[in-house]
């Protein structure tokens, strides 16, 4: 009788939930009808006007009547849009539109600067609430990839796009879109094992492909120009030399990061409370781990381009081969740009460490504070970090100090994972795939020449071989 009244309860909540995206998906569509119905309307009547000049009077009014499909037009469009806002999850984001100020924007640009915190304007956000929590979604993922269809899940393309056909009927064939709730708690861990991350400049992708504006600011010795632009003092009524601001763009593009893993079948069926625990602390862990390498040291090909490639990256000559010294982290700092030394970093190698941490200007006056306590230590003031993906000590980076909000990570807040039962067959394993997608470059195109004139500046410095 129990499962019954569940089963009943189930029925009830569907229902309700697929009225209320009829409601909805209906009510959105009498906004947006008149319009696309005007535009096409606009369209005919300008092929005609154009077959009128070619042909003349063989265009009679029976023609025209013919032509004429406004009425039907408008319903086709009118389902068109409720199956295409249906099929795309906008149900909710609607309702709290039409509820809301007239005017208000559906869906403007992702706004969220905290990587490690849920946006409410990603991509998943739509399935924030269907899953109880991550274990309920991976279960639905593992049923569906035995053919056990879940309504709930939404899948993706490969660019981590959701696309469906004119009835709402999902076109995608790549992994389920990772409900936002559970991505930001992937993005916790990894931001554990990715310092760089939360240092830099995080921007949200509103598409796959973005560009940004960005200075190419080579000289600030020339007439007082500052990014192209001319600052000078004159007398009422004087005249001053025009210039033009010299501004490029950069593009970022959503690479795709993939993560794959297999568990035994055997732990699945037996706690997959710990199978959610593993992919949680496995997947997190190794995202932090491949961004770091990339943001650090990527080429820019189908991945990040790290500011260690930087144009913008100046490098200072190392006074002894090998080592670190005193003179070297003086040099460094001189070459910093002065608007950023206060937020500038210190990234260096574990070869470098036992080197740092004995330097010192005089017994009374140590350069490395807060040895005895947990990472990052101080370097002459500022944090500094280690990292295994920093060349080994002797090398060229091996010590940058940089500062990371010249670094942009553009990242498209949208993860996808699918599992398949087939590859580890065999072996009686689950497999596992992961993707998330960004891109990362520095902001700044070139170093710069100071206004007084001497060594290059730049928020990317970097201690030469």
């Amino acid at each position: 009788m129990a499962d019954d009244e569940t089963t009943g309860t189930v029925e009830q909540e569907q229902e309700a939930r697929t009225e209320r995206a009829r409601s909805v998906s209906a009510a959105v569509a009498a906004e947006l009808v008149p319009q696309v119905t005007t535009a096409v309307r606009e369209q005919q009547e300008g092929w005609l006007a154009t077959l009128d000049d070619s042909i003349g009077d063989r265009v009679t009014a029976a023609v025209r009547e013919n032509l004429d499909h406004a009425p039907q037009t408008a319903d086709l469009i009118k389902t068109q849009i409720e199956a295409q806002i249906a099929g795309m999850g906008l149900v909710d984001a609607l309702e709290r539109r039409l509820q809301g100020p007239p005017g208000e924007a559906v869906r403007g640009p992702l706004t969220a600067l905290d990587p490690t915190q849920p946006n409410p304007r990603a991509q998943g956000a739509v399935l924030n609430g269907e899953f109880s929590d991550f274990g309920d979604f991976l279960k639905a993922i593992v049923r569906h990839a035995s053919g056990d269809k879940d309504s709930r899940l939404r899948f993706v393309n490969g660019e981590g796009e959701f696309r469906a056909d004119l009835s709402g009927n999902e076109l995608a064939t790549g992994g389920a879109l990772v409900p936002e709730e559970f991505r930001a708690q992937m993005l916790v861990v990894s931001a554990e094992s990715s310092f760089i991350r939360g240092l830099a400049f995080n921007l949200p992708m509103g598409s796959a492909r973005i560009r940004i504006p960005a200075f190419y600011d080579e000289d600030h010795s020339t007439d007082g120009a500052f990014a192209g632009v001319q600052a000078l003092w004159t007398a009422a009524g004087a005249s001053i030399t025009e210039n033009e601001p010299t501004f490029r763009q950069i593009a970022l593009e959503a690479n795709a990061l993939k993560l794959f893993t297999q568990v035994e079948n055997e732990l699945i069926a037996d706690s997959f409370t710990s199978v959610e625990v593993l992919l949680v602390q496995l997947f997190g862990g190794a995202t932090g781990f491949a961004e770091t390498a990339a943001f650090l040291g990527g080429d820019g090909a189908g991945q990040p381009l790290g500011f260690r490639n930087a144009d913008a990256k100046v490098l200072v000559t190392r006074a002894g081969a090998n080592l670190i010294d005193l003179t070297d982290l003086a040099a460094m700092y001189a070459r910093m740009l002065p608007g950023s030394a206060a937020r500038a970093v210190w990234i260096g190698s574990p070869a470098i460490l036992d080197q740092i941490i004995q330097l010192q200007a005089d017994v009374f006056n140590p350069l490395v504070t807060n040895v005895a306590n947990r990472f990052p230590m101080q370097l002459l003031g500022r944090p500094l970090f280690i990292t295994e993906h920093a060349p080994t000590l002797g090398d060229a980076d091996d010590l940058m100090f940089v500062d990371l909000n010249f670094y942009i990570v553009a990242d498209r807040q949208s993860m996808s994972l699918a599992s398949s039962i087939h590859a580890g067959f065999q072996n009686d394993l689950t497999s596992f795939r992961g993707v998330s997608r960004l891109d990362a470059q520095p902001w700044i195109l070139s170093a710069i020449t100071p206004a007084n004139g001497g060594d290059a500046l730049s928020p990317f410095v970097s201690l030469d071989a």
